[in-house]
């Protein structure tokens, strides 16, 4: 049971760190230790309780990172498009 909410941890970990192949790795272990465990035990609720807010911090965090990206790559864009713009002028 421990070993699954490290594994989650790690995970999450991994998120704060921006090192999402480490995230994807983490979380591949979690599921496979995850499907070895009497999920229908009663003291399992308080595990799978914290491996949803571990799931639930890991999306926020994709979710952030994405939108920097998105707003990375606009910038890159708009520099991109005002460079050829420069060079168009340039050579007339």
């Amino acid at each position: 049971m421990h070993v699954v909410l490290e594994a989650s941890e790690r995970m999450l970990c991994s998120a704060k760190s921006g090192d999402w192949s480490e995230v994807s790795q983490h979380a591949a272990e979690r599921d496979r230790l995850l499907h070895s465990l009497p999920v229908q035990d009663p003291s399992m609720r308080e595990l799978l309780t914290a491996l949803q807010a571990h799931n639930e911090q890991v999306i926020a965090l994709v979710t952030q990172a994405r939108e920097e990206a998105g707003a990375a790559m606009e910038q890159h864009h708009r520099t991109h498009r005002a460079l050829t713009t420069y060079l168009d002028a340039a050579a007339e």
